[in-house]
């Protein structure tokens, strides 16, 4: 069940973004990292 709801959390996010949620990750990652710099 999880997996049909995650598959389509992907499909909206690429078709509303234009970006595979990876790179949507890797972004927040960087910007989490970046943040905890003083």
């Amino acid at each position: 069940m999880s997996e049909s709801v995650d598959a389509r959390v992907r499909e909206i996010i690429i078709n509303e973004l234009g970006v595979e949620p990876e790179k949507v990750l890797m972004m927040l990652l960087l910007l989490r990292i970046l943040a905890l710099i003083p």
